[in-house]
């Protein structure tokens, strides 16, 4: 994964404003940017494989969009696009020794 950079891109309004502020910041900085698109997959088979193969072209088809976007605006900036698979955290959202004490 490219360091600099890191914007979540799923295609809404949001998503391209933050990506226009994270092109300028990028260029600021002299730094690649890496456009992501997460998506959490289902670990079944059958149709759930199917969904999560039909949630991986969108995420491609969305960040392509991205790329162009992004080359509009800055073409010598490095773009890095990333379609990825979310994984549910396993780990305490705290360190530890720092639970609560009742």
């Amino acid at each position: 994964m490219a360091r600099g950079v890191v914007v979540g891109f799923d295609g809404s309004e949001g998503s391209y404003a933050a990506l226009r502020v994270a092109v300028q910041v990028a260029q600021a900085f002299s730094a690649p940017l890496a456009i992501v698109f997460g998506y959490e997959p289902n670990p079944m088979g059958g149709k759930a494989a199917d969904y999560r193969h039909q949630l991986e072209k969108i995420g491609n088809d969305v960040v392509a969009g991205a790329v162009e976007v992004a080359r509009r605006q800055a073409p010598e900036l490095s773009i890095e696009p990333l379609v990825v698979p979310l994984r549910r955290s396993t780990r305490c959202s705290r360190p530890p020794g720092s639970a609560r004490r009742w």
